[in-house]
């Protein structure tokens, strides 16, 4: 394999600022090896991913000896990795607040990390107090929050594209550059050039890095949004589908593009996007004028939106007692305005509804009837008890007389029944007793037999319940023993 002699690229933490880093000394004082003398150990450890050989053919040399990376394989300071042709691997340093991908054949000392010749990518998911920078003969690129991409190849020295975020870059002689995305440095031959990537190469490095999300975290992975601007609707969908995005339903808009073709997308172009989530694109499209359809009935506004060549989005129905039911309380996009063909509205109309009667002082019976022949349904019915009713007669309803509500809507009642006051039947005889009992409405049953007096009795005295309720006596005669 061919050896690049002139450059090294090596990862290591500075402060954020304008000047150049002092490298050495900070290399010294907390690097990301696994050192004894660092305050805080940061996390290495190697992620392999390998997409075409049955074995992960990604090495790793230390000391005398040399043997294949498995996923988890931790790294320490002299080792040497290399990835072989469709092979990459992924470092997690800084306690996994960083991403470090090793793209094929590329090789790499771990003392912090210097490269020899390759790509890497570098994903930084937490915001850092210390900018992780990437060092190397040529200047230095640092950055707190923000993927970016380093390459040592033999047609070019060093180049860093920014492609997530800003990246700032300290060449070694000039002002530091701030790197935005898609745009990049190079530097080949001691001459430093800037300029911007093309729609094809920005989206081209995307697809890398996004291709190692897809076999790593696979329904976890996070993609960056690619740049399909000016694409037509069908070759921007195809080239997102193929590249494992789920797309939702695409909103047209107004645009001086040309009709048909890609004009942004949530989240925007170079953002970050889970898997899991639906990217929404947005396309050209002709103007046509919104239609007033308040006041319509639901079927004459949708077919009047239809003509219009509109689409109805939502239908939030509404009771207002203000209107017929079935009638447009409002529309979401206003009537005599510019919008794209194909636009969708939503639409708030009156739903259909009833009023709820008073049933309070009713039997329940009665309740239950006239609820029901209003289009209404009966939900619970609790019972309280009171000294001041006949029976059976709805003291309270769940939804206010007269108030408008969805057709089949429950009604919870609550019912009053006569209840009577337990009275003490302690010390009494059976006969006694059964006197007492039927005076407060009550029946009456003794344990273990009618001998004796009252002992105890099932309903504490001065206690309410339901007229015709039966208590159990306890009795006693003189001389029992009680258990």
């Amino acid at each position: 394999m061919w050896t690049h002699q002139k450059t090294f690229t090596s990862f290591s933490t500075v402060s954020s600022g304008s000047q150049r880093p002092r490298w050495p000394l900070l290399l010294l004082l907390c690097t990301l090896l696994t050192l004894s003398s660092c305050a805080t150990k940061p996390q290495v450890s190697a992620v392999v991913v390998n997409h075409r050989l049955a074995s992960s053919g990604i090495s790793i040399q230390r000391g005398g000896s040399v043997f294949e990376a498995t996923a988890g394989t931790e790294l320490k300071k002299g080792d040497v990795l290399q990835t072989g042709p469709g092979e990459e691997a992924v470092l997690l340093l800084e306690n996994g607040g960083v991403e470090v991908t090793l793209f094929e054949n590329t090789q790499v000392t771990i003392s912090s990390i210097i490269l020899t010749i390759g790509d890497v990518a570098v994903k930084i998911k937490n915001k850092l107090k210390e900018a992780f920078q990437v060092e190397t003969e040529f200047g230095v690129a640092a950055s707190e929050s923000t993927i970016y991409w380093v390459s040592v190849k033999q047609d070019v020295d060093l180049r860093v594209v920014g492609i997530e975020g800003a990246v700032r870059f300290y060449p070694k002689s000039t002002a530091s550059v701030l790197l935005q995305p898609r745009q990049e440095i190079a530097i080949n031959n001691q001459r430093l050039q800037q300029g911007r990537l093309s729609k094809e190469r920005y989206n081209e490095l995307l697809r890398r890095v996004n291709d190692v999300e897809r076999v790593i975290k696979k329904d976890s992975a996070e993609y960056i949004v690619p740049d399909v601007l000016g694409l037509s609707l069908g070759q921007a969908q195809k080239l997102l589908r193929s590249e494992g995005f789920t797309l939702a339903k695409p909103e047209p808009v107004l645009s001086n593009a040309r009709i048909g073709t890609i004009t942004g997308s949530k989240p925007a172009i170079g953002e970050i996007l889970k898997r899991r989530n639906k990217l929404v694109l947005s396309y050209s499209e002709r103007a046509t004028q919104m239609p007033t359809v308040i006041g319509l009935l639901e079927l004459q506004a949708l077919s009047t939106l239809k003509n219009a060549n509109l689409q109805v989005g939502n239908i939030d129905r509404r009771i207002t007692g203000n209107n017929i039911p079935g009638q447009v309380i409002s529309q979401s996009l206003p009537g005599g305005s510019r919008v794209a063909v194909g636009s969708t509205v939503t639409l708030v109309i009156e739903a259909d509804s009833v009023s709820v009667p008073d049933v309070r002082g009713m039997r329940k019976e009665s309740a239950v009837r006239i609820l029901e022949q209003s289009g209404l349904k009966v939900g619970s019915v609790t019972v309280q008890l009171a000294l001041d009713t006949k029976g059976d007669e709805v003291s309270y309803q769940s939804i206010s007389p007269g108030r408008r509500v969805e057709k089949d809507s429950r009604v919870n009642l609550r019912v009053k029944e006569l209840g009577v006051r337990v009275p003490s039947l302690m010390g009494l005889s059976a006969d006694r007793a059964k006197i007492a009992a039927s005076r407060a409405g009550l029946n009456i049953n003794f344990s273990p037999n009618t001998r004796g007096v009252v002992v105890g009795q099932s309903y504490s005295a001065g206690s309410m319940v339901k007229r015709g309720s039966t208590m159990l006596l306890n009795m006693k005669q003189q001389g029992d023993v009680l258990f």
